[in-house]
């Protein structure tokens, strides 16, 4: 199996180079992984206008099937191209990694084409804390490794709604830190049974998936996306977004935690930074968007309090969303998660107001730790915004100013800092730096490095392995 990442900025045309990827090889055997379900609409479309009627891309659905993943097995064995959402890959089983390298093909290739990164490690979805002391403290059907975490069912009954449960149990997908947090790890049985793995993103390094797939031994391709011409995307970028600068949020109010210990205090913040950032910019409310953490002091806010503000009226739609993995209709309003990617959705946004300080689960910093991998925390949180902020109107080349707030000042800061800075063209890695102590030490000294010259922040630990740290000082200084 052959892994190749094109990394490259957010307008840059990584969906259309896998259309036409796809289109131009139709004896290939393609799998795509995307965001949304308005994704897979958008690539069944796209492709399907050019690719014989029997190598079509088929939806991976629930019409005749009792769920997606009994579709998907059909589609595997019927040995027909599909494509799915990312929400898919927690719910691959043995049985389609089986079919999937057993599939045979006279001419062509088997190719799965991840359009963004998926999370091979995160925060399990379909168990919860309460389910994990349900299951291991009252009813022992589990058992959890003391030493790993590791997850494993022992009882030989399954408790009703729990048969997934079971299955990723068995597959030793389940792991049960600290006694809080259930990480989710997608074995890359699935990537390897196919001849080659694309995956389209920015930023890659400073992704959970990058740092998983090297603690398991999985070299990464970069393909060369042009350096000249990102920086041309650049540019526009940098005339297009101005950022406003005296709309602040003290940072530890701006987290999760920060949330719940003053939910009043942060509402009446949140809701301040937005009018203020409306009446600077006279932007009307229809072409504003704004995201911060939906679920705190134990509802749902954006149910219970933003919907009844001025700025939270329910406008344009309806559109169609996954919620917990089934299509609902819902109203498009001012709001969408600060975690959201890969949607064309909100292109006529024209303000866009960030009122959240990202924190990655330290489940899963836990979990990386523990096999040698140092996740950037801070270049994981930019990563994070500034995908949220690519859902406005800069998507739309023909659009004007995008005004952009960033209540939380590092974070602004790092973001106007990452705006100014020329991209670098992503190479293959060629440095191995041994054990996990070594690069523990070397990770010391690049926090160092960034500590005594903040203009380095913008680049990542893996970036300071492959230049060192008087080049990234170099290469800082020219971009200033």
């Amino acid at each position: 199996m052959k892994l190749n990442v094109l990394d490259a900025i957010c307008g840059y045309g990584k969906s259309v180079y896998f259309t036409e990827s796809i289109t131009s090889s139709p004896d290939d055997y393609s799998v795509v992984m995307v965001p949304s379900l308005a994704e897979v609409t958008r690539y069944t479309k796209e492709c399907n206008k050019y690719l014989p009627e029997d190598k079509q891309l088929t939806a991976a659905s629930t019409e005749e099937h009792d769920t997606k993943s009994e579709h998907i097995e059909a589609l595997l064995t019927e040995k027909k191209s599909f494509v799915c959402t990312h929400h898919m890959y927690e719910r691959i089983t043995p049985a389609m990694c089986s079919l999937a390298k057993k599939l045979h093909l006279k001419r062509g290739k088997k190719v799965l084409y991840l359009d963004e990164t998926i999370e091979l490690v995160g925060v399990s979805k379909m168990v919860s804390a309460e389910d994990m002391k349900l299951l291991h403290t009252r009813d022992k059907y589990i058992d959890v490794n003391e030493t790993t975490g590791l997850v494993s069912w022992v009882s030989k009954h399954v408790l009703s709604g729990y048969k997934h449960v079971k299955n990723a149990c068995d597959n030793g997908q389940i792991y049960y830190l600290a006694d809080k947090y259930i990480v989710f790890d997608v074995p890359v049985d699935w990537l390897l049974a196919f001849d080659e793995v694309y995956v389209a993103t920015y930023r890659f390094r400073y992704s959970p998936m990058y740092h998983y797939l090297k603690s398991n031994g999985i070299e990464v391709n970069f393909i060369d996306s042009g350096a000249d011409r990102k920086n041309k995307l650049k540019e526009q970028y940098r005339k297009r977004i101005k950022v406003l600068d005296d709309i602040t949020i003290k940072r530890h109010r701006l987290s999760k935690s920060g949330y719940d210990y003053d939910p009043s205090g942060i509402k009446r913040e949140i809701n301040r930074c937005v009018q203020e950032a409306m009446k600077q910019t006279d932007t009307p409310l229809d072409k504003t968007l704004v995201t911060f953490y939906k679920h705190f002091d134990g509802k749902n806010q954006l149910k219970y309090w933003f919907e009844k503000l001025k700025i939270g009226k329910k406008i344009n739609g309806p559109l169609i969303e996954l919620r917990k993995g089934e299509e609902v209709e819902v109203y498009k309003s001012c709001y969408i998660p600060w975690n959201t990617i890969g949607t064309n959705d909100y292109r006529d946004k024209e303000l866009m107001v960030f009122n959240v300080h990202p924190h990655i689960n330290p489940g899963v910093l836990q979990y990386l730790s523990e096999r040698g991998q140092s996740l950037d925390k801070k270049g994981w949180a930019l990563n994070a915004c500034i995908q949220w902020l690519f859902r406005g109107c800069v998507r739309d080349h023909e659009a004007g100013t995008m005004y952009v707030a960033i209540p939380d000042k590092e974070l602004r800061e790092a973001f106007k800092m990452w705006l100014q800075m020329d991209e670098v063209e992503s190479k293959t890695p060629v440095v191995d730096i041994g054990s996990p102590k070594l690069r523990a030490r070397k990770y010391q000294d690049y926090n160092k490095l960034v500590n005594q010259n903040p203009q380095c922040k913008i680049y990542s630990f893996d970036e300071y392995l492959e230049h060192g740290g008087p080049k990234l000082k170099r290469m800082a200084k020219e971009a200033a």
